[in-house]
Formats: structure tokens, C-alpha cells, sequence
């Protein structure tokens, strides 16, 4: 259908004029010819002002702008009588977005193509520029589409009974049910921060909860910035198989055959783990989305937030900016890939001057915009490293925040030699908040 009669239906019907600048306001060039895509935004910014969008508005709106020809009356006025007998702009808005897709995916092609053949950008560049531009069209496709009450409804009770039936799971399990029991399972589309002070075991333990995920075969991204993927294998090396990680890494001379059998055995395990570890010290948002793609990942983990590098020069004077628009990004890409994000952070130094050092949700740095874009907020705290006459060496796990569940916490025992977290046999602490009352004894939250 051509775009004058888009145009002409739009300019007859106010009810046809809001579909269509609903529906054309986010797609590029959405007309093929110049002058009626003018046009559209003459008629989209009456609309805004709350003006009416007539041939006799557009006539003397178009007079006023410079890019019309002198003519544009009789045009207007020919393309008012073309739209006649044309009521369901419905039909000519979907025909004509299929021949606009095309026309952009053969552009994408095109765009594709020049660049390999000018030989100035990197393969895995080309690559990325490709998918951000394939990602970009589906946005404008899908960015204003208005969902019903009715719809959404019947898809949540579509995905409960899915769930209750066992033809769906409720979401990703930590490998700790004591965790599972207080965060509850890693819901797809949200951004899971874990954060502690250093030594309490952040990459220890974001690592045990990818390879717990990898065994029950879900396809797990490992995102580090910090440590190599040869350090990592020998972590899950010395958990799963238990022997000691320095004796792997640094004195592997002092390990016996029947280790070295356990090892080669393990490694054989891992190989076969649906699970990617990359190494990046130049971590970039668009490396991230392009590793999920490369990898149709599950799950996503990122270790860890503060050594991520700006793309944009103005972040790096900017500290609490960036941090702020990087968990959005980061959640952002949790919603468009549908899966959780668990990314380690390191906390401020705020609470080795308290007498209670057990971290606060103020301890994040630029705890303003984590916290406010985390789904979740999981603090890791090791009271024994700040005692050392304790004779209890747990770990506390503290759920701060749960925006789709309940907070508080439980212990893990962390395992120094094989770098994992095991669970302790200890009553579960049930948490006590604005949303939860304890008033029966068992402390069972209603």
C-alpha cells in the first residue's frame, strides 16, 4: 500500500491518526518516499499540540516550512481523495511495515557487506555492528506494541499452570537450597548483584553457583574480568573434585596418581558442562550482549561490576553516573535475552569503621543507582575475618533486597582448600521486615 494513502486515512480520522503515530513513531524512515515521511512528522506534531490534523492544518503547517514545494495544498488535497473508500489503516500499516523491514534488513546487509570489503573493522566488530543493528529494528518493531490487561493476565496463569505441571520451571536454583529457600530461584529479565568486601569469597562463590547450574544443564555464561579461564577451570577442578587448589596450580608435583586420575576424570566432567568461561580485562556492554548471542546463554554471570570499561569518555570522571547507567544496561540486557544477570560488586570501605561491620545496602558503591536497578542484593560477610576468636568460620548470606520475594539470610560453609561453599546444618532464619510478621512461635512468615 502506498504511503500517501497511510497519510490520506491518517488525515481523515483522529482515531487512524493515533494508531498510526503509534505505531510509525519509533520505526526510521518508515516511508519510503521523503515527502510523506515530512509529512508524518507535521501531522505528529500537531497531534502533540493538541492541534487538529486536517487538510486545512497540514496546508498551512506545510507553508510555513521551508522543505515543502509551493504546491503542497493540491498535493495534500490529492492525497486526501486517494485515501477515500480506505478505512482500516490496520491492514496497510502491517503490509507496509513488512516492505519497510525488508528495505532495512537489506540495508543491514548492504551496511554488512561494505565493511568487510573496506577491510577497516575487525570481524568480531563487523559482527557486533550487525547485531546491534538487527537488535535496533526488532526495538522498533516491538517498542509500541500495547499490551492488554487481558493478554497479560492469561499469560501469567498460562505459565503458572505450565510451572505447577512441571512443563515449565519457576526459574534457576542456586545448588543451595537454603539460598533458594530465602532468595528463591533465579528469575529470567532480572539483575542479581552479589556484593562483599574482598577476601569474603565473591568469585568463590558466584563460580560454585555457575557450575551448580552448568550440572542441572542449564547453558551458563561466565563473564571475568579479573581472573584467567585457566585459573577458573583449576577452581572447578579442586571443587568438584576435590583436591587442593594451590596443590593444582602451584605444586602439582606433590599430587598423588590417585588424585591426578581424579583430576583427569573431573576434567573430562567439566568438558562436557554446558558452561562458557571467558576472560576479558576489556569488558565493553556490547562485548556482553555479543558473548549471550555467541553463546545462547541461560544465565549470565559477571565478575565483577567495577572493573567493567566505559564506553563513553564522560563515565570515567563520572563514576557514580556510570555505575548507575551500567546496572541499567545490564538489566536492560537481562529483559531482552529473558535471563538472570548475577554480577559480583565490591563494596565501599563505610563499614570497617562501624562496630557492626555486617555490610548495608549503603555500603554498595554508588549504592543509589545499584541498588535501585538490582532485583536482588546478596551480601557476602564472614564475622570470623573480622574476629578471630570466633570459633565459627561460616559465611552469612544476606539477602538485602528481593524485589519479587522475601529478604534475609542464611550460613554456608566455605571450604578454603577447594575454593566452594557447602551447606551448613543450622535453623533456617526466617526474615523479619515491613512485609513479613513472626507473632506465631515457629517464626513462620504469613
Amino acid at each position: 500500500m502506498s504511503d500517501t494513502t497511510i497519510i490520506g486515512i491518517m488525515m481523515q480520522d483522529r482515531n487512524a491518526l493515533a494508531e498510526g503515530i503509534a505505531f510509525i513513531e519509533n520505526k526510521v524512515d518508515f516511508f519510503d518516499d521523503s515527502l510523506m515521511q515530512q509529512l508524518f512528522q507535521v501531522m505528529q506534531q500537531l497531534y502533540i499540540e493538541n492541534k487538529p490534523v486536517d487538510i486545512m492544518t497540514m496546508a498551512i503547517a506545510c507553508k510555513k516550512d521551508q522543505r515543502f514545494p509551493k504546491d503542497m495544498a493540491i498535493r495534500l488535497t490529492e492525497i486526501d481523495m486517494k485515501a477515500a473508500g480506505h478505512a482500516h489503516l490496520t491492514t496497510h500499516l502491517v503490509d507496509h511495515c513488512e516492505d519497510w523491514v525488508k528495505r532495512k534488513l537489506r540495508q543491514a546487509l548492504l551496511d554488512a557487506n561494505e565493511h568487510l570489503k573496506q577491510n577497516a573493522m575487525s570481524s568480531l566488530e563487523i559482527m557486533q555492528l550487525h547485531t546491534s543493528n538487527l537488535e535496533a529494528l526488532d526495538a522498533m518493531l516491538t517498542g509500541n506494541q500495547l499490551p492488554t490487561l487481558k493478554r497479560t493476565a492469561s499469560a501469567v496463569m498460562t505459565k503458572l499452570i505450565d510451572k505447577r505441571e512441571g512443563r515449565a520451571e519457576a526459574g534457576i536454583s542456586t545448588g543451595y537450597s537454603s539460598v533458594d529457600n530465602v532468595l528463591g530461584y533465579l528469575m529470567p529479565s532480572t539483575l542479581n548483584i552479589i556484593a562483599a568486601r574482598p577476601a569474603m569469597g565473591k568469585t568463590a562463590f558466584s563460580l560454585s553457583l555457575a557450575v551448580n547450574m552448568a550440572k542441572a544443564g542449564k547453558r551458563v555464561l561466565f563473564l571475568s574480568l579479573e581472573m584467567s579461564d585457566e585459573e577458573l577451570v583449576v577452581r572447578m577442578l579442586s571443587q568438584l573434585a576435590e583436591v587442593h587448589n594451590t596443590m593444582i596450580l602451584k605444586t602439582p608435583a606433590r599430587l598423588s596418581d590417585q588424585q591426578v586420575d581424579k583430576l583427569f576424570k573431573t576434567c573430562d566432567e567439566i568438558a562436557k558442562l554446558p558452561m562458557t568461561v571467558v576472560d576479558d580485562g576489556d569488558m565493553r556492554i556490547g562485548k556482553i550482549k555479543s558473548y549471550i548471542q555467541r553463546t545462547n546463554a541461560e544465565v549470565v554471570f559477571v565478575d565483577y561490576l567495577q572493573i567493567i570499561t566505559p564506553s563513553i569518555p564522560a563515565h570515567i570522571a563520572n563514576q557514580n553516573q556510570f555505575f548507575e547507567d551500567l546496572t541499567r544496561d545490564l538489566k536492560i540486557i537481562a529483559k531482552a535475552h529473558r535471563l538472570p544477570m548475577v554480577v559480583m560488586s565490591q563494596l565501599s570501605r563505610a563499614n570497617e569503621s562501624r562496630a557492626n561491620k555486617r555490610p548495608m545496602l549503603s555500603d554498595l558503591r554508588s549504592s543509589g543507582g545499584i541498588e535501585q536497578n538490582a532485583d536482588t542484593v546478596t551480601f557476602l560477610h564472614r564475622p570470623k575475618y573480622y574476629d578471630k576468636e570466633l570459633e565459627d568460620d561460616s559465611t552469612e548470606i544476606i539477602i538485602a533486597k528481593n524485589r519479587n520475594g522475601m529478604v534475609g539470610e542464611c550460613k554456608l560453609k566455605f571450604i578454603d582448600i577447594y575454593t566452594t561453599f557447602a551447606e551448613v546444618q543450622s535453623v533456617y532464619q526466617y526474615p523479619r521486615n515491613q512485609f513479613y510478621q513472626t507473632e506465631d512461635k515457629d517464626g513462620i512468615p504469613f
